[in-house]
């Protein structure tokens, strides 16, 4: 029987995922089926590799998919596992966090920041994906109050009504799952509860492809108009028409205020972020934006301020 290598049961979207056989000289194909995808390869001197990449951006295109993987050599089935494909996700070391009171450390930051002002669900991945139904539960380590949900995948948005009766402050919360039937597995996360609801709420999908929210400090606004580009071109009667292209855009200068390093990270992180967004309070909308720069220049300090340029493109004439 060939050796064989499924990808992980959390798969990254991006970035040298393989499924490959190997030591079957005997065997003539390999094929790897993938949410409705079917691959063929020829084993070449006992071997073959199946790139797994674009097929995975492909899935995940609409967000985070979860399917099953299946490796089958000259039509016999090898293998099969559930798979979890995260939208945009890039290629990090998953960490075991099977031993209590260890951090989530894979995608998930050991360190998040909260805002029960605002209506939204932050996002929290707990490494353990079987394919099935199974229970998450949530326990505040000071309080002692838990609260259990249901799901099938790993990703998992947790409701800021958990946090709104702490206050303001920094809290232990426990992270478990298997329930009282299976082998329970828990992990410790540092929720930092900031109450405040004065500010530029921003979010943005990480390099991990989660999606992550902070309230920054704005300390100054710019408005600009500029012309793009010029341009002639003929009209009806054939008279020359002169054409502008005029963009109208307002930059904010953002501040994460003084945070440790472990927040300062997950600022840092708005630099390589994919559909970044800041909320309209006023209009209750997300509204499109982009990181035009930032300085997030690590230094050996405790805690530093992250700071970021956002720009919000208005009218384009």
């Amino acid at each position: 029987m060939p050796k064989y290598r499924l990808t992980p049961a959390i798969s990254l979207a991006r970035n040298y995922n393989t499924v490959g056989v190997s030591e079957a000289p005997t065997y003539n194909a390999a094929v790897v089926k993938v949410g409705g995808y079917t691959l063929v390869r020829s084993i070449i001197n006992g071997s073959a590799v199946f790139p797994m990449d674009d097929l995975f951006e492909i899935i995940a295109q609409g967000g985070n998919a979860q399917t099953t993987i299946s490796l089958e050599v000259d039509g016999q089935a090898i293998a099969s596992s559930p798979i979890y494909l995260l939208k945009g996700a890039s290629a990090r070391a998953m960490t075991n966090n099977a031993q209590a009171d260890t951090p989530i450390s894979w995608p998930q930051p050991s360190k998040i920041v909260v805002f029960p002002a605002f209506d939204y669900s932050e996002q929290i991945l707990v490494n353990s994906y079987t394919g099935a139904m199974q229970d998450f539960a949530f326990t505040d380590a000071d309080s002692g109050r838990r609260e259990v949900y249901s799901r099938v995948d790993p990703v998992f948005s947790l409701p800021m009504t958990f946090f709104r009766e702490f206050g303001g402050g920094e809290r232990q919360l426990i992270v478990s799952t298997g329930g009282t039937t299976g082998a329970v597995k828990s992990a410790r996360l540092t929720v930092v509860v900031n109450p405040c609801d004065s500010g530029s709420f921003v979010r943005w999908r990480d390099a991990t492809g989660l999606m992550r929210y902070f309230l920054w400090h704005p300390t100054e606004r710019v408005d600009d108009v500029s012309e793009d580009e010029t341009f002639e071109t003929l009209s009806e009667k054939l008279t020359p028409e002169r054409h502008r292209t005029i963009t109208a855009t307002t930059t904010h200068t953002l501040h994460s205020g003084l945070v440790d390093r472990e927040l300062f990270d997950l600022c840092a992180s708005i630099l390589s972020g994919r559909e970044v967004q800041l909320y309209d309070a006023r209009r209750k909308v997300w509204i499109d934006a982009y990181v035009e720069d930032g300085d997030i220049s690590r230094t050996n300090a405790c805690m530093q301020d992250c700071v970021v340029e956002l720009s919000i493109k208005h009218l384009t004439l």
